[in-house]
């Protein structure tokens, strides 16, 4: 499908899960009209596609095409990731039209079909509910020449490495080659705003810039990464993703904490408003997809749309999660809104509204005994157990423990920690991570809580 939009001249501007936005520079229609019946004609090839447990799935696309002015900005910080963004009311006339499309069709507005005249044959017309009308495009009697861009020149690194998430980034300059589609925990956050009006302010640019720098450094505090932008005057929204590229063992607690920043605007972007946000948590599909000459890295998968659907049905300020994501987080209130059946979702789902941090967490806590065996960390015990005999021979030192998410770091510190008790070592424990990196103290709080018999103490206390 890419190649055959740049053998027409156009250019693929973003991406949004199993949709892509393209751009036809100084044309009426016709060429991304033309384009658009041959993506349906590529699509023949995919009428019936082997599973390998002997059925077969078939694929299919609709293509929706106007034509019109519209705003192309580059926003976004070059040393998190630029980002090529199509705005204005043409988007929403394009999403009009998407509603008016049935599987392998193609529709056109009437300001496309006029750039054809009598060429273009059509199977009716269909309006939307404003009364806009479009055609339904069957075919043409003079067929649109290609137009191919001509070759492009490699970049190089330096130029390419403004335009990648850095952890993908780093992986390619690693020489680790492409990444491998894998199924992996992930948690996606979706976040609609408005508040920019991007065919009638002259700053419009400017400002979005600015909103999405700042989104972006948020997002950066926790170890999430901004995936894709989708713009319209009637509302735009963002998709950002927590354990994927980058997994941790709290990556709920992260999206969390980082919804919370989110909806709470600084004065310098104060004009953004209208914040919504829905986030999920699930298996899901990461990895690369595209062409050679056009690609990104997607998280794709049915929590990306459930968490569009919160994002759907929260209120202005509100910050909607699932009650999986309840159960993964700590340290957060919660309000059960009960049983909702989301579009796409076979059964009801439990929703809830984050109220805000819990009072009174002093810190995180790791549970120091477990029943679990360890195993496979005999020589990592060793060395934990010589350094507990140097403390008792009077020999102070520290230790480093570091290692992937879910490799087993907690375990082999609870461990740690009953080899003290054992030894009859005074073991204190606590615990900070990126979620409260600017809680003063945090990882402090367990260990003077216990030291002074603090617990179940509130904030204003502990101060």
């Amino acid at each position: 499908l890419i190649n055959e939009v740049h053998r027409y001249h156009g250019s693929v501007v973003n991406f949004s899960g199993d949709a892509v936005t393209c751009w036809f520079n100084a044309d009426n229609g016709g060429r991304a009209a033309g384009c658009a019946l041959a993506l349906q004609q590529v699509m023949t090839q995919f009428e019936a596609l082997p599973t390998p447990a002997g059925g077969s799935i078939q694929l299919a696309i609709k293509v929706a095409v106007t034509a019109g002015p519209a705003r192309r900005f580059l926003v976004g910080s070059p040393d998190i990731q630029s980002i090529d963004i199509l705005a204005g009311a043409i988007l929403d006339r394009v999403a009009a039209a998407d509603e008016q499309l049935r599987q392998g069709e193609v529709i056109v507005g009437a300001e496309v079909l006029a750039a054809f005249g009598d060429q273009a044959q059509t199977g009716g017309w269909r309006a939307d509910a404003s009364g806009e009308k479009f055609a339904v495009l069957t075919g043409l009697s003079v067929p649109v020449p290609p137009a191919p861009w001509p070759e492009v020149p490699d970049p190089g690194p330096d130029v390419a490495r403004g335009w990648i998430l850095p952890p993908v980034a780093g992986r390619l300059e690693r020489g680790e080659g492409e990444f491998l589609a894998e199924l992996r925990p992930a948690v996606p956050l979706f976040l609609k705003f408005g508040g920019i009006e991007y065919d009638q302010d002259d700053e419009a640019g400017a400002k979005l810039d600015r909103y999405v720098r700042w989104v972006q450094t948020v997002l950066a505090r926790y170890d999430g990464y901004l995936l894709q932008m989708t713009m319209g005057d009637k509302g735009s929204y963002l998709y950002a993703s927590f354990g994927a590229p980058v997994a941790h063992e709290d990556d709920a607690a992260r999206a969390v904490a980082a919804a919370l920043e989110l909806a709470d605007l600084p004065s310098e972007i104060d004009y953004i408003s209208d914040v919504r946000i829905g986030i999920s948590q699930g298996q899901m599909r990461t990895g690369a997809y595209g062409g050679p000459t056009r690609r990104t890295y997607g998280v794709l998968g049915n929590e990306v749309n459930t968490a569009a659907r919160l994002m759907g049905r929260a209120e202005r300020g509100q910050i909607l999660v699932t009650e999986e994501i309840t159960r993964a987080t700590h340290g957060y209130d919660y309000q059960d809104l009960g049983q909702v059946r989301l579009k796409g979702r076979p059964q009801a789902q439990t929703l809830f509204a984050v109220r805000g941090r819990r009072v009174g967490q002093v810190g995180t806590r790791l549970e120091p005994h477990t029943q679990t065996p360890l195993v496979g960390r005999g020589s990592e015990q060793a060395v934990l157990g010589e350094r507990l005999q140097d403390l008792l021979a009077g020999r102070g030192g520290s230790v480093v423990i570091e290692g992937e998410a879910g490799i087993g770091k907690s375990r082999l510190v609870a461990d740690l920690m009953e080899q003290a008790q054992a030894l009859g070592i005074p073991a204190l424990l606590g615990a900070g991570d990126a979620v409260e990196q600017a809680t003063a103290y945090f990882a402090w709080r367990p260990v003077f809580s216990e030291l002074f018999g603090l617990d179940g103490a509130a904030d204003a206390e502990l101060a």
